[in-house]
């Protein structure tokens, strides 16, 4: 992302504030680092994130909601994109915002192609020990079972170790286990 120099020192301060935001957090020395490089090129190099997330978490800064069109219109994968953008960031505002826009758009119009990018999104971009996307992903999971089992980009899902194998274990306990011990290995429900 190449900033127009008229608007490189309102950048450096959003920067600024999305650090003190983290608060004296580890990630803060990252958004710190971007700030100074920032300030000495006039460009943010962001390679890693999606601009339009990004734009998304700066408006949400600003205003305490962001717009989830983005992305082909797709608002449950920008959904869960913001609540990864959030967990990076450490900003648990957001992070709660988009698991209740995730949460609420889950059951309408569901797409399998949009739902296996939504769990690629869930599973790669949140740590293990967040459940925050993944438990809200369970119920869809046990409900279109018969769908999912016969596609073959979820068995794919599976065959690639999607999450380090979290994945596999959250179907096998979403599919064998009874409602009471689903998701009784120990993890801590975060959001």
């Amino acid at each position: 992302m190449v900033l127009d120099p008229r608007y490189s020192q309102a950048y450096t301060m959003i920067l600024l504030f999305v650090a003190k935001l983290a608060n004296g957090n580890q990630r803060s020395s990252k958004l710190m680092l971007i700030t100074v490089k920032e300030g000495l090129s006039g460009q943010i190099d962001l390679k890693e994130d999606d601009p339009d997330m990004i734009d998304n978490m700066l408006y949400f800064l600003y205003t305490s909601d962001y717009q989830d069109d983005a992305d082909g219109g797709r608002p449950l994968l920008v959904n869960a994109k913001m609540y990864a953008v959030g967990d990076k960031y450490d900003i648990p505002a957001l992070k709660t915002l988009a698991k209740d826009k995730f949460a609420a758009g889950l059951g309408p119009n569901w797409d399998i192609a949009t739902f296996l990018e939504v769990l690629e999104t869930a599973y790669t971009n949140t740590p293990a020990s967040d459940r925050g996307l993944r438990d809200c992903l369970a119920p869809v999971l046990l409900e279109h079972k018969n769908e999912l089992h016969e596609h073959e980009g979820f068995a794919g899902l599976i065959k690639n170790n999607l999450g380090d194998g979290e994945f596999a274990m959250d179907v096998i306990n979403i599919w064998t286990k009874p409602v009471s011990t689903r998701f009784a290995f120990g993890r801590k429900n975060a959001s």
